[in-house]
């Protein structure tokens, strides 16, 4: 059982054990993303996996190395999105903020092409129908502002990064990414 105090937003939050970690990658297997599938879905290296979950076995309340941003992205993976917001999407209208963006944004991290400043501006920044900025954002997943800015006028931001935009907007990254899945997949409920 993966204790509440890890799904709060990073002011609050408490890291993981080894072991939640792993009962999150474990629920993702049991539901046939198998390592190498979750991989290729999520640009998250098999390495990276590992290294957040070493001796779980053995010393299964040792605090995780993952971190916060990641571990936002694997449990709304499992059903428990937005944990940055106390489970709760920005209210926005969707649509917009789908029609901003080229459809090769919203593919898995295999063929996911980075959005532009420029398209990320139509829904981030100062005065935009959002209400977000990119200070808020940064803050919120424990981001570091500058190494942020570069990446968007680089239009290299990373897979991971823009799927919790996306999840912070409303969009349900678990539809998005796990598109083999044939049920909702919730952490805690078989």
């Amino acid at each position: 059982m993966i204790r509440e105090n890890t799904f709060t937003p990073v002011n609050n939050w408490t890291k993981p054990f080894v072991s939640e970690v792993a009962e999150v990658l474990t629920l993702l297997r049991e539901h046939g993303y198998v390592s190498a599938k979750l991989v290729k879905l999520t640009g998250i290296s098999e390495r990276r996996f590992c290294d957040w979950t070493a001796g779980y076995k053995k010393e299964p309340y040792e605090v995780s190395y993952i971190p916060y941003t990641c571990w936002c992205f694997l449990v709304a993976l499992v059903g428990r999105p937005n944990i940055n917001n106390y489970g709760n999407a920005l209210s926005v209208d969707v649509r917009k903020v789908l029609s901003a963006f080229d459809r090769n944004a919203f593919l898995p991290a295999s063929k996911f092409v980075s959005p532009s400043r420029l398209q990320l501006n139509r829904v981030v920044g100062e005065g935009v129908f959002t209400g977000l900025t990119f200070t808020d954002l940064a803050e919120s997943f424990n981001w570091d502002l500058s190494h942020f800015e570069d990446n968007l006028e680089k239009s290299n931001l990373p897979f991971l990064n823009w799927c919790l935009i996306l999840m912070y907007f409303g969009l349900d990254i678990q539809k998005m990414i796990l598109t083999d899945l044939d049920e909702e997949l919730i952490i805690g409920q078989s």
